[in-house]
């Protein structure tokens, strides 16, 4: 163990001519992401889709998370002699089953609430995060519906250090108040990366209040407001083990291309 004035210190903390080239910086976690999640998430999405490994990962996770089916509802609303409520609570079981076909729970109309369960958990696994936005209106089946929006959505760049104390500020597209409670998301109208998507003046964003959205992420650090992949840790091997099978069949395919040839000597 290292020793410092006599006394035995942290081997982890020892710097050495072993440990020199090992990260020593402490930074937030929202700077962090800000210089590595879009890079992050890119590959994440890389690796799911064009990866066997990815995939199947993904489908685990929805089908251990999710299953294929959402758990059912039960009520256990009481009347005030305190016996069940048989009659309310069979009419709001029924309905929230017939609120999650499909045609009713997502404003697209082709997806069931398990689907969109599905979805939302392989876009946490996969993205780091997940996002929602929720619709209100007498229009809609049972006037209130879900859509699903890609994260990409949150304008990350826009970033705002409030002058007057007690101001809400900007991290990485969500604005928060001074206790670090999330108000409100920054979003493009539409998807960054589409350019056919629509003509909204590129690299502007407009705040939609949080009360009017579903966001969620693990987290993994105090003070962190936008999740990463959950197979970051693991992206780097994963991708060079997939560079590897690739290099390896080139190399088994030029072996296996190799051909030789015998010629007799017409003079012997």
């Amino acid at each position: 163990f290292p020793v410092v004035n006599g006394e035995r210190s942290f081997s982890g903390g020892a710097t050495d001519r072993l440990t020199a080239g090992w990260l020593a910086i402490n930074t937030g976690i929202n700077a962090d992401l800000e210089a590595a999640l879009p890079t992050l998430r890119a590959r994440s999405r890389d690796w799911a889709m064009n990866t066997d490994m990815g995939e199947r990962y993904l489908a685990l996770v929805a089908d251990n998370i999710v299953g294929s089916d959402v758990p059912r509802l039960q009520v256990r609303a009481k009347l005030a002699d305190g016996s069940q409520d048989e009659a309310a609570n069979t009419a709001i079981e029924q309905a929230f089953a017939w609120w999650c076909r499909r045609g009713n729970c997502e404003v697209t109309g082709e997806m069931s609430f398990a689907e969109v369960c599905r979805a939302v958990v392989e876009c946490a696994a996969r993205d780091g995060e997940f996002l929602l936005k929720q619709l209100r209106d007498r229009r809609l089946v049972h006037g209130y519906a879900l859509q699903l929006l890609d994260v990409d959505r949150i304008d990350s760049a826009q970033n705002f250090s409030p002058a007057v104390q007690g101001a809400n500020a900007i991290r990485l597209g969500v604005e928060i108040d001074p206790m670090g409670r999330k108000q409100a998301l920054w979003l493009h109208a539409v998807h960054p990366g589409d350019a056919g998507a629509g003509l909204a003046p590129k690299g502007t964003s407009g705040r939609v209040p949080s009360d009017q959205l579903l966001h969620g992420f693990v987290r993994r650090r105090p003070e962190q407001v936008r999740g990463y992949p959950w197979c970051a840790a693991v992206l780097r091997g994963a991708g060079e083990l997939q560079q590897y099978k690739g290099f390896a069949m080139v190399a088994a395919r030029v072996g296996a291309a190799k051909m030789g040839f015998y010629v007799a000597d017409k003079d012997v």
